[in-house]
């Protein structure tokens, strides 16, 4: 008897496994879709849809949002995520490694680019929300084209 009952404790175990790991990867693809959701507003300059993307309580909502409306004014640009990498992946918090090439479509001078940036979301009621990204590296596909 006290085998079965071990047995049935052990599987229980492995179920309550699989449904954590079942649900940290939905949580993950609710992030990643975070990103993507982000990328798509900037193409339709999307304003609202854009910060709803984009964490309220961040010091660099108002901000952001202020020179969203300047550039989507002035250009019409054409955003592609080219790569995503989870970094670090808690309940509340995350990083992620965002990989994206920003070309002018119309509009003044613009160098088109490709950025590498680490962003942070934390989890609202709303869902993910990104609220900084710290550019670590830029390049410029002018200068990628001449070399």
């Amino acid at each position: 008897m006290r085998r079965i009952v071990i047995g049935i404790a052990f599987v229980s175990l492995i179920s309550l496994s699989a449904c954590s790991d079942s649900k940290a990867d939905h949580d993950r693809n609710l992030l990643l879709q975070t990103v993507e959701r982000n990328a798509n507003a900037m193409n339709t300059e999307d304003l609202a849809g854009y910060m709803a993307t984009i964490d309220p309580e961040s010091p660099l909502y108002e901000g952001t949002q202020k020179m969203l409306e300047g550039m989507f004014a002035t250009y019409d640009l054409a955003v592609t995520v080219e790569s995503t990498k989870i970094l670090k992946y808690k309940e509340k918090e995350a990083a992620v490694e965002i990989t994206q090439v920003t070309k002018k479509k119309s509009g003044p001078e613009f160098r088109d680019n490709r950025l590498k940036m680490i962003s942070t979301f934390v989890k609202t009621a709303d869902g993910w929300k990104m609220s900084k990204s710290d550019i670590i590296k830029t390049e410029y596909l002018d200068q990628a084209a001449q070399q």
